[in-house]
This record gives C-alpha cells, sequence and structure tokens, in this order.
C-alpha cells in the first residue's frame, strides 16, 4: 500500500476497510488538533484512535482519528475502542500480567532487561531487586502505555503496594515503589527538567508525577 491508497482508504467513510488499520495510542492532549478524538486518562494524558500502517517502503504513517470521521463511519466510540485494541501490537491481556517488556534498574545501573511482566512475581518479590527501578517499555511505533490499562494498574498495586509513575514519554513510563521516593519535589522538577530539555514535544506525556494507592490513580 502507498500513502495515496491509505489515505483514500480513510477518507472512504467505510468502517470495514478502515477496521484493521485502527491502532490505540496515548498522548499529550496538548499535540492534539481542535478536531482530534481523545479520552481522558488523567490530566493532560488521553488515549486517542489512530489509522496506522506500513507502506511499501516499510516506513510507519499514523494519522489521529477526528471526531468529525468518527461521525461519518456510524460506528459507536466503544466499538471503535475495542477494535482498535485489538489491533494494536503488545496489547495488553487485561487478566495476565503478559505483553510488555520491563527493565530493571538499581542505582543507575542496568540490571536486566526485557523481563516479560509476567515474570513481575518473581522480578518484585526477590530480595536481590527490591531496590529496583521498573522501566516499563511498551513498543517504539504504537504508543501504548501501562496508564491505558486500570486493571494492570491494580494488578501491580497488589504486588508492590504504593507506587509512583514517571510518564517519561509517550513510550515509556517509569515504576517506582513509593518508599524509594524521599523527595518528591526532586522528582518533580527533574520531571519538568527533561521534559523540556530532552524529551521532543511530540513524544512528551505529562509533566505530572503520578501516584497508584488504594484509591487509584491520582497526579502529585
Amino acid at each position: 500500500m502507498n500513502l495515496e491508497e491509505f489515505k483514500s482508504t480513510l477518507t472512504s467513510g467505510n468502517y470495514d476497510n478502515i477496521k484493521p488499520f485502527l491502532r490505540m495510542e496515548v498522548r499529550n492532549k496538548a499535540n492534539l488538533g481542535p478536531n482530534d478524538y481523545y479520552k481522558d486518562i488523567i490530566g493532560d494524558i488521553v488515549t486517542v484512535v489512530t489509522f496506522q500502517t506500513t507502506l511499501d517502503d516499510n516506513s510507519v504513517v499514523s494519522a489521529v482519528a477526528t471526531n468529525t470521521l468518527i461521525n461519518r463511519l456510524g460506528s459507536s466510540v466503544l466499538e471503535l475502542l475495542n477494535d482498535a485494541r485489538l489491533n494494536t501490537p503488545c496489547n495488553f491481556k487485561l487478566d495476565r500480567l503478559s505483553d510488555i517488556v520491563i527493565n530493571a534498574r538499581r542505582e543507575g545501573k542496568l540490571i536486566s532487561a526485557q523481563y516479560p511482566l509476567d515474570s513481575i512475581e518473581t522480578l518484585l518479590t526477590s530480595d536481590e531487586l527490591l531496590d529496583c527501578i521498573l522501566v516499563v517499555s511498551i513498543d517504539a511505533i504504537t504508543r501504548v502505555s501501562i496508564l491505558q490499562f486500570p486493571k494492570l494498574l491494580r494488578r501491580i498495586y497488589g504486588k508492590i503496594g504504593d507506587y509512583y509513575i514517571i510518564p517519561s514519554s509517550v513510550y515509556e513510563q517509569m515504576i517506582i515503589p513509593a518508599d524509594k521516593i524521599y523527595d518528591i519535589d526532586h522528582v518533580k522538577a527533574i520531571i519538568h527538567q527533561v521534559n523540556n530539555t530532552v524529551v521532543k514535544s511530540t513524544d512528551k506525556l505529562s509533566d505530572k508525577l503520578l501516584k497508584y494507592n488504594n484509591l487509584g490513580l491520582s497526579e502529585c
């Protein structure tokens, strides 16, 4: 498929033709257009529906679904979200801690890479790794985030108790057990500094530090 064929498919208004290209991504609300469809997660972090494909030259092209197009398709938003979730690579099985890759760090050093999250029970209860920071790396092309799956966040809470989430970028978020952060204001300052000096504006997820406890997800 070339770019013109992809554009033609999207503008056809035929849901069955468009359905295979649906994906679900996480974005910062500020990076969206006024007519782009989004669903709030928390604060300025939102879920969007995109249409994505790999072209003949192996480049990946993606377009955010607009409210206008969704209305023209005649499908419900719930149907659209469900189909996008099913099509998304690294799709989370909501009842299993799997299909995510995590990296464990302690004292700034990489301890282990590419742990499937279904091994989190071993990883988080190991005496050797009690001080670890978990970097949840999702998909480098499709911006799938652990924040889009509240059941998964709850399962992790059941394993490690209260924890913080640093929304590093649309591609990864860091999970840190609450008792490993001693200066909240310092962490907030670092998030703001990194977002403004290192992270590209289109990759920025949020300046807010997030916390998960028995009440659920909240901004600090």
